[in-house]
């Protein structure tokens, strides 16, 4: 956990495409309310730990539905000892533009009051592009990135550039790509492609049925197998996404239980 966090608003660009893509053009966008929601709920031990783990959900979805599903019971069972802070980090917040701004202003200083020493950060589907979106505005806030079923675009002509090439040789410009928020977000990623500390810090999971599978795929490929966790009849939904969640609770006990 970086001890001093530079504050800056950095604006992503074409948000408010993101509600289009997302099929969200006729829906309700719900309000973003200052401060952010969230609840803190503190390691089962009852004593102060040294790890917090945020989670972000997916755009339909709720901070309690982290719960409800065993996303909690499942991280503490699995001997990994931590608080668990639930933002309801919901689309609002997005198409306002403001979710760095909310982070900055109300979660910074939780985490910097609770003294933790690591941070990590669980997302699913939009909730991941948060995560990513916020670890670009403040690199290395977060010591684990765990995205499940990241959306990371659904531009034809984007996937196509990804799809023929390798991650070093992608061109957008050559490809006459307009620099909205997913370009941007993918020259951020070829920017990182060869950065081991960055990409180590990450973990991938997903359905092979996945309605984003093709642009999971292609993310997977900047990281190792062992970082990788694909559920392989699994679609866009919570089933698939527990499923994943335990495989990777069995991987992080390995290395961070304090059972061991």
């Amino acid at each position: 956990m970086r001890k001093k966090i530079e504050r800056h608003f950095g604006k992503w660009g074409s948000v408010m495409l993101l509600i289009l893509f997302l099929g969200c053009s006729g829906c309700m966008i719900p309000k973003a309310v200052v401060p952010i929601p969230f609840q803190l709920l503190k390691a089962p031990d009852g004593e102060k730990v040294e790890r917090l783990v945020i989670f972000f959900p997916g755009r339909k979805d709720s901070p309690q539905d982290f719960i409800e599903h065993g996303f909690l019971e499942r991280l503490w069972k699995s001997g990994v000892n931590a608080d668990a802070l639930l933002v309801n980090a919901h689309l609002g917040y997005y198409a306002s533009e403001t979710l760095t701004e909310r982070f900055e202003l109300d979660i910074l200083p939780l985490i910097e009051q609770g003294d933790y020493q690591e941070v990590w950060v669980v997302g699913i589907s939009l909730g991941s592009l948060g995560v990513l979106l916020l670890d670009q505005d403040h690199p290395g806030i977060f010591d684990k990135m765990v995205l499940i079923a990241p959306f990371l675009g659904n531009k034809k002509a984007l996937l196509k550039e990804l799809q023929t090439k390798e991650a070093n040789n992608w061109d957008f410009d050559a490809a006459g790509l307009e620099r909205d928020f997913q370009v941007k977000l993918w020259e951020h990623l070829q920017a990182v492609s060869d950065n081991e500390e960055y990409l180590d810090r990450i973990l991938l999971g997903y359905g092979g049925n996945d309605r984003f599978v093709e642009w999971q795929q292609i993310f997977g490929t900047l990281f190792s197998s062992e970082q990788i966790f694909v559920d392989p009849e699994g679609k866009h939904r919570w089933n698939a996404w527990e499923r994943i969640w335990e495989r990777m609770c069995e991987h992080l006990a390995l290395k961070y239980s304090d059972q061991n």
